[in-house]
């Protein structure tokens, strides 16, 4: 039985690290679409519940994530995880037998231990006996070479390891390209959906209020006055509203986009009652066409 040395490990441990890295990120990028997507307007100033919400699910989703890629592979039948199964390497009890789940799992754990002693816990396999971290001592482990004749293991791992590092950057790179613009129009599309439902809101109630009082508010303090206006759908409506500005003016009921960078116009007049949306922005010209369709 071959003890794997300091070198071969630290070359695992920095794909297993690349390789992680890459498949949590995705996944984080694709629940975070559809996060905002769910949450909508509220996503960009969540409050403090939503917040501690959407944070215990992330470090679920992550928890989910360590334990498939770390814990659960060096407790099966490979006994090692991807970065270690590529440069032969295998992880054994102290007699060379697989270790159990729970062990696994106390063993990945403890390399918060292995870290906090500035990373000195790693660096102890390099003079204990059987060439044992501070987590292989603490879980009563060894990390075993199955393939010791290889000379130009390491070597070979270190190209590997760079190889695959401009591999994922490039995919990486590809999938922030495609998911980051989706991300923006998921959200601006969820920023919209809110104003439109709250413009009809608004008009819905200056038509009640015409049909009592025989013509338009023209004034929140007036229709407020007359109706549950602010009441049902918030005061920020009638005062401040961080998304919008909404606006009552002769010829029907306006919604302006507060953000600088993205400017459009959502309004409902009075004769048609039917939204209409303006802008000048190419890019928004697609989000206008879904909305009044």
């Amino acid at each position: 039985m071959t003890y794997a040395n300091f070198w071969k490990r630290a070359v695992a441990c920095i794909l297993d690290s690349i390789i992680y890295g890459t498949i949590v990120g995705f996944i984080n990028n694709m629940l975070g679409l559809r996060v905002a997507s769910i949450l909508g307007p509220s996503s960009e100033n969540p409050d403090l519940m939503t917040s501690l919400q959407i944070l215990g699910f992330f470090l679920v989703i992550q928890l989910i994530a360590w334990t498939a890629y770390y814990v659960w592979p060096e407790s099966s039948v490979w006994q090692a995880t991807i970065g270690k199964k590529i440069l032969g390497l295998k992880v054994t009890d102290t007699d060379g037998e697989r270790i159990s789940f729970l062990r696994s799992l106390w063993r990945n754990f403890a390399k918060f231990f292995s870290s906090i002693t500035l990373c000195i816990g790693y660096l102890m396999c390099l003079w204990t006996q059987k060439k044992q971290c501070l987590h292989d001592l603490m879980a009563d482990c060894l990390v075993i070479d199955t393939k010791p004749q290889e000379k130009q293991g390491c070597l070979i791992g270190i190209l590997m390891a760079s190889f695959a590092f401009i591999i994922l950057l490039f995919i990486g790179g590809i999938v922030a390209a495609i998911a980051l613009p989706q991300f923006v129009r998921a959200g601006e599309q969820a920023k919209a959906t809110y104003a439109v439902k709250t413009l009809a809101k608004v008009y819905q109630t200056q038509e009640i209020f015409k049909s009592q009082q025989g013509y338009y508010a023209k004034s929140w303090e007036e229709l407020k006055e007359q109706t549950p206006i602010c009441q049902g759908i918030a005061d920020s409506v009638c005062k401040e509203n961080p998304q919008f500005v909404f606006e009552l003016k002769p010829h029907g009921v306006y919604a302006y986009r507060r953000n600088k960078k993205t400017k459009y116009q959502l309004m409902i007049p009075y004769e048609s009652g039917k939204l209409q949306c303006k802008t000048s922005d190419n890019n928004i010209r697609g989000l206008c066409r879904r909305l009044t369709e």
